[in-house]
């Protein structure tokens, strides 16, 4: 019998080439269809490679795939090198079990318990916040660097002010439950990409 796992970990696959490239341009993937006539639904299907850029019968880029190329100023090859042109994935997100010693090798020098501990009373508290909220929190303080509110602010096409007062208004409603859970504020800010 396989031993319980202490984590689970979900994981997305995506077409980071494509990601970071729309990110340099645009606010958002909305932003982007309005400008290039390319439904944000596909758009959504090239990220998550849910769609291959070429034709399966002539083996020539798609129209979409060369108009989004376009759209960033990126040779089509760019955005998808050979290896990932025909690439299609059914499913984009997946969910593998970690236990505490493979988490502190990813980690580093970091505690397993305590993160385990942390991250679950954390989720506890997140999953009280509007999804909206979390978004804020996750781009401010998760993983893949701290946004600053200007940032945050373009990537999620609102102004700096409303994102200043939903961060505000998440670490109230936050606070309120950390109170009840033992923790302080400086606990609950801190990275780690818990606000998904």
């Amino acid at each position: 019998m396989k031993p319980p796992s202490d984590f689970n970990v979900k994981i997305s696959i995506r077409n980071g080439r494509l990601l970071d490239a729309i990110r340099e341009d645009y606010v958002s993937v909305a932003e982007m269809s309005r400008k290039i006539g390319v439904p944000s639904s596909t758009i959504c299907a090239y990220i998550n490679m849910r769609q291959t850029p070429l034709n399966n019968k002539t083996g020539d880029w798609k129209d979409s795939a060369l108009n989004i190329a376009g759209g960033v100023s990126k040779n089509p090859s760019d955005l998808w090198p050979e290896h990932l042109q025909t690439v299609r994935l059914t499913q984009s997100t997946g969910e593998v079990s970690l236990s505490g010693d493979e988490v502190k090798s990813i980690r580093g020098d970091a505690d397993a318990s305590k993160l385990l501990v942390h991250s679950q009373v954390l989720q506890n508290i997140s999953d009280r916040l509007s999804s909206r909220q979390r978004r804020v929190l996750n781009l401010r303080y998760g993983y893949g660097g701290q946004f600053t509110l200007d940032e945050c602010a373009k990537d999620m096409g609102l102004s700096r002010e409303r994102i200043r007062q939903i961060e505000a208004s998440a670490f109230r409603k936050m606070r309120r439950r950390a109170d009840i859970k033992g923790l302080t504020l400086n606990s609950i800010r801190t990275k780690g990409g818990l606000f998904e």
